[in-house]
């Protein structure tokens, strides 16, 4: 095992008389903005752009193209160079002024992650950082909890995800780069046996030319270790900072009837520095969710709510205890934003349940505030994708098949800073839900300048963990039971240094994909702050709200007996010689929108032709039939018929885009024993030489 050194590197800054005897960015001022908490409540100053560097798949170019939900994330880097040290990969190569100010990774295969990771700033062709990956991101060789952590604390070592959280500010420029014998080049996005796998994502502050930055050293860390072990404890013990303030509050106290809501006010130039409450109701998992927090600043409306979302636990009453956020199973939820207004702030509680609820113990604190040109509006968004469908292939596009997607966290329109979000989960299949990658685009940008390796990866952790994550500041699992089973899921990731400025507009998407086929429930908060006359453009989700909350697969998967004959699997009476029939399943991109991820495909080569199939009923009587068909590009129009019945005179299954379409064939005897399904080309369009269509399975309703 190599012994992490640091390399000094020297340093000279000249300053003349006219200017300040401190630089604007250090490592010093970096370390004192991570705890400062009224500083992301302002415009930051000096102005920066957030930006990010990952292993994600390189095929992710467009919507339009089937690489659009790659997921080859690991061994991509920018390229691979020759030191004196011997073959580096590069991760980051950003140019200067700026700070990296989180750093991710977690590796596959046996011994990874024992590489070299160097840090080069500023051009030197000598690192300042040099150290063994695992030592240096998650573990202590460069700086102690919770700056540097693994996660979750109860995951084996090596599937933790490795977080940094050491801001390495650099003047002209930084290169990141890892080292190790066990890569391979060429498997640029594959894990291949024998070889490691490279999982990163590096957010990096990029300030605006001329800011003025110390670069970080060997010097600079000593300098600060006072500070240092100062911010580390006040992130350890979640320092609320408090204690300083002049502080005055309100009670927020009442009974709620169903629809029924009651606002407290607060008038003056003011900020909210914790809002307590404790929800009690017969069914408090249901008042979790059903009772949403609004808040309005100086009259406009920038927070709605549930309020289990608003505190990071969904609505099952969790431990969590992150920088924003403490809850306790007891019930007590205490939020710690900085919720500045120069004017008035209103908080209204609404009941869209149907049972009463209580707010008991709570109270909201305010301390005075200097409204500037640089203050802003607190805000969250959430809404929910109920009962959403999703997939396991990634070739597909957003449709109504189950295939991967790109769901809108938010969309805001304005000034500010996205500084984090939540996301409460509940899976209803056996597997992994969340494969897809995180895409943020800032101000117009018609790419993602943030886009990810995986929904876990984005919050922290990696491989698809359910252990809890209830010690990190700013990652939180406090629940994750459904991470492979049917069960309740909720992620956080909170910002500060990381935080993303945008002047005009931001989108936040998250690409949904689950292993297998599923239906889940999907339920993003986002939180941000805005300068007045920015806004969401989430509308307030009132249905999904006050929708029973799912706590059993069956809340959301029919357990209903379903009577199916796969159509790949009946039997061919006849057919035409010269048409051909096959059996699309594995290695076929859209085989994920059939049953048993297979359909029978009849390749017919004139109009007028038929087909017909048989299958054996162990039962007699009378079904409903419906007849899942495959609509697709090219596809033929046909004629149905049931038992010698004809049933449909034209079908026409030429579409857009693969999808699985359910054609209504009515009611109809069914003997026990042999019966009939009977297909004719009524034609195709006449420029292809040959008619297609697909059939998955037929459906029976007694």
């Amino acid at each position: 095992m190599k012994k992490n050194r640091m390399l000094l590197a020297g340093l000279l800054l000249l300053f003349t008389a006219a200017k300040p005897a401190s630089p604007e960015v250090s490592l010093g001022t970096l370390l004192r903005e991570m705890t400062d908490r009224d500083e992301i409540a302002r415009w930051p100053s000096p102005a920066f752009a957030c930006r990010q560097a990952s292993s994600t798949d390189p095929a992710t170019k467009t919507p339009d193209q089937p690489g659009w939900f790659g997921n080859g994330d690991c061994t991509n880097f920018i390229r691979q160079e020759t030191t004196p040290h011997g073959t580096e990969y590069v991760m980051l190569d950003a140019d200067g002024p700026g700070a990296v100010v989180r750093f991710w990774m977690t590796f596959s295969g046996a011994g990874s992650g024992e590489g070299i990771l160097r840090i080069y700033l500023d051009g030197d062709s000598e690192p300042v950082v040099e150290g063994r990956a695992r030592s240096l991101i998650g573990g202590a060789g460069l700086v102690g909890a919770p700056l540097s952590m693994g996660v979750s604390t109860l995951t084996d070592s090596m599937h933790r995800g490795l977080n940094l959280y050491l801001p390495i500010p650099f003047a002209e420029g930084c290169k990141i780069t890892y080292q190790s014998s066990m890569i391979d080049f060429s498997d640029k996005g594959g894990i291949q046996p024998g070889h490691e796998g490279v999982f990163y994502n590096i957010n990096y502050r990029s300030y605006e030319p001329g800011t003025r930055v110390v670069s970080f050293s060997a010097e600079e860390l000593r300098r600060n270790r006072t500070l240092l072990s100062e911010v580390r404890r006040k992130l350890s013990d979640r320092d609320r900072g408090l204690d300083e303030l002049k502080l005055r509050e309100i009670p927020l106290d009442g009974t709620l009837a169903p629809g029924d809501r009651k606002t407290f006010t607060i008038e003056g130039e003011k900020a909210v520095r914790q809002l307590s409450v404790r929800l009690d109701a017969a069914a408090r998992q249901q008042a979790l969710r059903s009772t949403v927090l609004e808040i309005r600043f100086d009259g406009e409306r920038t927070v709605w709510c549930p309020v289990g979302d608003f505190y990071g636990i969904g609505y099952l009453p969790l431990y969590t205890n992150t920088w924003y956020a403490y809850a306790e199973p007891s019930g007590r939820m205490d939020a710690y934003w900085v919720m500045p207004f120069r004017h008035k702030c209103e908080i209204t509680f609404h009941n869209l349940g149907t049972q009463p609820v209580r707010l008991c113990d709570g109270r909201v604190r305010y301390a005075p505030w200097k409204w500037d040109d640089r203050s802003m509006h607190f805000g969250a968004s959430w809404h929910q994708y109920g009962a959403v469908s999703t997939g396991r292939d990634k070739h597909q596009n957003t449709d109504d098949t189950g295939g991967p997607s790109d769901l809108r966290f938010v969309a805001l329109d304005g000034q500010g800073v996205y500084v984090g979000d939540g996301l409460t989960l509940f899976n209803t299949e056996y597997a992994w839900w969340g494969e897809g990658d995180e895409k943020v685009y800032v101000d117009g940008e018609t790419f993602p300048s943030h886009l990810g390796t995986g929904s876990e990866d984005y919050y922290g952790y990696a491989w698809g963990r359910r252990e809890r994550i209830t010690d990190h500041p700013f990652i939180a699992q406090p629940e994750g039971a459904g991470a492979d089973s049917a069960g309740f899921v909720q992620n956080t990731r909170l910002r500060v240094l990381d935080g993303i400025p945008f002047r005009t507009s931001l989108r936040f998407d998250m690409e949904l994909w689950h292993h297998l086929r599923a239906v889940v429930d999907y339920a993003p908060t986002t939180y941000w702050y805005l300068r007045p006359g920015g806004r969401s453009l989430v509308e307030p989700n009132e249905k999904e709200a006050a929708r029973k909350v799912s706590l059993h697969r069956e809340d959301l998967v029919s357990q209903k007996m379903e009577i199916t004959v796969e159509a790949e699997h009946m039997a061919v009476v006849s057919k035409s010689p010269e048409d051909l029939l096959n059996y699309h399943h594995h290695g076929i991109p859209y085989r994920d929108i059939w049953s048993n991820n297979a359909q029978l495909y009849w390749h017919c080569n004139r109009p007028g032709n038929r087909l017909t199939l048989s299958f054996e009923s162990v039962l007699d009587g009378e079904f409903d039939l419906t007849l899942m068909c495959t609509a697709s590009p090219g596809y033929g129009v046909v004629g149905i018929e049931v038992n010698g019945t004809a049933v449909v005179r034209e079908l026409d299954l030429n579409a857009p885009k693969p999808h699985v379409v359910p054609i209504s064939l009515g009611r109809h005897v069914i003997s026990k024993g042999i019966n009939t399904l009977a297909f004719e080309m009524v034609r195709y369009g006449e420029h292809i030489p040959a008619g297609t269509v697909g059939f998955d399975r037929l459906v029976f309703e007694p």
